[in-house]
């Protein structure tokens, strides 16, 4: 954290509310991607593995759907970029704001995630330019594909083990070693519900990509979308049927302070959410057709929409002493700046009996005299009606009227606000002690 303390600004409450929304739209844009990264890149290197090792191969419908896989998770250089990196180095910023000034040990380790992420994204490209249709070496192919879900899952388990750590603030300091910080059975159910919905979003992303969305849509013939029908509704129904199971022991290991009723009323409404996809899944593998794609897909999106106001709100609830600390220190740099601004403008406008005197004589005494008529009235006249009205007379002379239809109206002076205050002070025989940093001729 020492980095944040020395280079962020430190918020106040304005600011912890930004990052709220800020942290669910980030959680919405990067999580479903690299669920679907890691479920589909998983599924294609099995496919592959299992395509490989049959003896008979007499249409190699295993190693095209391997290959499409790949098309989804990683379809070009920028999609990885877009949705996997630039979210999570968001993110590193969202939370080192939050948690700014803290003492917890798993942001330094957060970076490593991400660095471990990036090398899985990289071998998962490279992993896709060696199969089918072109890719020939096996022994490179196969490499790359176990490399990419290797890291891909290091990396994943680092970055949520790091933030499922930000939940739980009386560990904050209790160890540095990276093992045993990143070793609970918190940490543990949340990645694998991670994993678990990566499958699911991997099979909802098969009936939505190879069927629905005419930009990835492969060209499928009667037995090829047959297989890639059933693989997807299969794979996606397991997924889907694990969640809740996942997802209650993730819930049952947060620690309390993190939970409260809102929390529990977003976990059922995913609740119920899984289980409608879980029966359109039904319908699909039931009907020898693909249907719903595009709506399993939504709905799978609604349920990462879902847990990522989850986690949110399980950060709001576990660090609701760290954010008061901040919002008090925020407060309190607020009202001695004000202070000091207060103080700037007071010293600014302090006003000066003879400063009133000579703009009198230079400027007003052309236009008045105290006790006959010039241009204006005799001032003996005028000034008794601003007795104990020294705000309303520096408001007139700012911004003057026509008040007495047997004088012209009076012209607005060249004068600026501090000679303004300091005549009528003069003319009225006030103590500038009384008037320093009062109101009045704020401007008209």
């Amino acid at each position: 954290m020492e980095f944040f303390n020395q280079f962020m600004i430190a918020p106040d409450a304005q600011h912890l509310l930004l990052l709220r929304y800020l942290l669910v739209i980030t959680l919405l844009i990067h999580v479903p991607y690299m669920a679907m990264a890691v479920g589909c890149t998983s599924l294609s290197l099995a496919l592959n593995l299992v395509d490989r090792d049959r003896k008979v191969k007499t249409t190699p419908m295993l190693g095209r759907l391997a290959y499409d896989l790949m098309r989804i998770a990683v379809p070009n250089r920028v999609v990885p970029v877009l949705f996997g990196m630039l979210p999570l180095a968001a993110l590193w910023m969202i939370y080192g704001q939050w948690l700014y000034q803290s003492s917890v040990n798993t942001m330094n380790l957060f970076p490593a995630g991400v660095f471990v992420i990036a090398a899985g994204l990289l071998a998962a490209f490279m992993y896709k330019g060696t199969m089918y249709p072109g890719g020939q070496n096996r022994i490179v192919n196969l490499a790359l594909g176990m490399a990419a879900v290797g890291t891909l899952i290091v990396g994943t388990y680092i970055v949520i083990g790091s933030v499922v750590r930000f939940q739980d603030p009386e560990r904050w300091h209790m160890t540095h070693d990276p093992i045993r910080t990143l070793t609970s059975f918190n940490i543990i159910w949340k990645h694998l519900f991670f994993v678990m919905s990566g499958f699911a979003m991997a099979g909802c992303g098969i009936l939505y990509f190879f069927f629905d969305s005419s930009r990835r849509k492969p060209v499928m013939d009667p037995a090829y979308m047959k297989i890639a029908k059933n693989v997807g509704a299969a794979l996606a129904m397991k997924g889907v049927l694990v969640l809740p199971v996942l997802g209650f022991f993730y819930m049952v290991t947060t620690p309390i302070l993190a939970m409260s009723t809102e929390v529990y009323s977003v976990a059922i409404a995913a609740l119920i959410v899984l289980f409608i996809i879980f029966v359109l899944l039904y319908l699909v593998l039931a009907s020898p057709t693909p249907r719903f794609g595009r709506l399993t897909f939504i709905l799978l999106v609604v349920v990462f929409l879902l847990t990522g106001v989850w986690d949110q709100m399980t950060l709001v609830n576990a660090t609701k002493e760290h954010s008061a600390m901040l919002v008090s220190r925020a407060e309190a740099r607020e009202a001695k700046s004000k202070l000091e601004r207060e103080k700037l403008g007071t010293d600014a406008l302090k006003i000066d009996l003879a400063l009133g005197e000579n703009v009198f004589n230079t400027v007003c005494s052309t236009c008045h005299k105290m006790d006959e008529r010039v241009v204006g009235p005799p001032l003996n006249t005028v000034l008794p009606k601003y007795a104990g009205k020294y705000d309303e007379l520096v408001s007139y002379i700012q911004s003057p009227s026509k008040k007495d239809p047997e004088y012209p109206p009076m012209p607005a002076p060249s004068v600026n606000l501090l000679e303004i205050k300091s005549v009528a002070a003069f003319l009225l025989g006030q103590d500038p002690g009384t008037l320093q940093g009062g109101g009045g001729g704020s401007g008209h």
